[in-house]
């Protein structure tokens, strides 16, 4: 499922609105008295774990100092590469143990707790209101979800699509930062490597001890992930020396036949490890009839099993077997925990991709040489 379609159109529609408005006056940064400014070879080595699987992009660290936000620490970068080139910001948060690349505005909020009116007035002065073409609600708003700061979930209705726009306000309440969070450190993917490692229950391809794991959270229902599949096939084929897992991950609150398709597809791999990716490839295949036939209504689930029933005899084991498990507890509490995992690892949408640790929201984000980059890269980090 796509997330966050509207994030990319906010951040763009925030940087014009930023050209326009008028620089307010810089002001003394806060007394920063509970920590310290991260050094240079932290971060150095942060920048070389992120960016330092592909020769094309380069960077030059011109300033480390704190933002105007309580706690949190503004680096200037100079990066150049294929698509990104030019002056970057990258906020180190409170603790030094999460970042967000991107921007920090002004958020006209006057308490810690940001109010509903200060977010549709944020939200209307990023998109350039008011604009008739754009529209939004405020679905969720966490206090302190990361770091002191606030989390606001908006959906949003733009010419370019429909999705969740997700941004940050700092403990002050004066301050909004546009990006995603990413681990901050000298070794930032090494905590979520070690959680996978200890908690993945997939399907697999490749050697046990392979140097590199790439883990897949996918969603049967889930068309982009079924757009993901060539790709993702293409680089298991290419990439024999690592080990492959397919996590499911089913986005029940949108779609009501995943659960069902995820516990067929777990009784299929425990009667004939081969035949999983035979079904997955056919249910991917017949994603449309599936949810065209059922509706995708609270009961999809249900009216999905002939179909899946059918789908796993076709890839080689015994559908009425694969029925009577896929209706055990015991089935549904073992998708439970791989959605569990992928929880504890943040993951919002599918298909999410973890190389080694690192996580990759959107495949697009990469091209396909930059993605076996990174397998190479990330199989020579410990």
């Amino acid at each position: 499922m796509r997330r966050y379609l509207a994030f990319a159109v906010l951040i763009v529609i925030a940087t014009l609105a930023l050209a326009q408005t008028p620089a307010k006056p810089k002001t003394a940064a806060p007394a920063q008295s509970a920590t310290v400014l991260p050094s240079k070879a932290t971060v150095e080595a942060f920048l070389h774990q992120m960016f330092g699987f592909d020769p094309n992009v380069s960077w030059t660290m011109q300033e480390i100092k704190w933002s105007d936000a309580p706690g949190i620490v503004e680096i200037t970068l100079s990066m150049k590469g294929e698509k990104n080139s030019g002056e970057q910001k990258l906020y180190v948060l409170r603790g030094q143990r999460l970042a967000v690349p991107g921007k920090m505005v002004p958020f006209p909020g006057d308490t810690p707790e940001p109010s509903k009116n200060a977010i549709d007035s944020f939200v209307r002065q990023m998109t350039g209101g008011p604009n008739p073409s754009i529209t939004w609600t405020v679905s969720d708003i966490k206090s302190r979800a990361v770091a002191d700061l606030t989390q606001v979930t908006v959906l949003m209705n733009t010419p370019q699509g429909r999705g969740g726009a997700v941004f940050f306000v700092t403990a002050d309440g004066k301050h909004a930062l546009l990006g995603e969070t990413v681990p901050f450190g000298t070794n930032p993917f090494a905590a979520a490597r070690a959680k996978l490692l200890r908690g993945i229950n997939g399907p697999s391809h490749g050697p046990a001890n392979a140097s590199v794991t790439i883990v897949e959270f996918a969603d049967l229902q889930c068309p982009a992930c079924k757009a993901a599949l060539p790709e993702i096939q293409k680089l298991i084929s290419d990439e024999p020396n690592a080990k492959f897992v397919f996590q499911q991950f089913p986005l029940t609150m949108a779609h009501h036949w995943a659960m069902k398709a995820a516990e067929y597809g777990e009784c299929v791999h425990q009667q004939n490890p081969a035949a999983f990716w035979k079904y997955v490839d056919a249910v991917y295949a017949a994603q449309e009839q599936i949810t065209s036939e059922t509706n995708n209504t609270d009961d999809a689930g249900k009216k999905a099993e002939p179909k899946l029933k059918q789908i796993a005899s076709s890839a080689g084991v015994d559908g009425e077997k694969v029925a009577a498990c896929a209706n055990l507890p015991a089935t549904a509490q073992r998708v439970k925990q791989s959605m569990e995992l992928g929880k504890q690892l943040d993951i919002t949408g599918t298909p999410t991709l973890f190389v080694g640790g690192r996580k990759i929201n959107n495949l697009g984000q990469l091209s396909y040489d930059q993605l076996r980059k990174l397998v190479a890269f990330m199989a020579k980090q410990k």
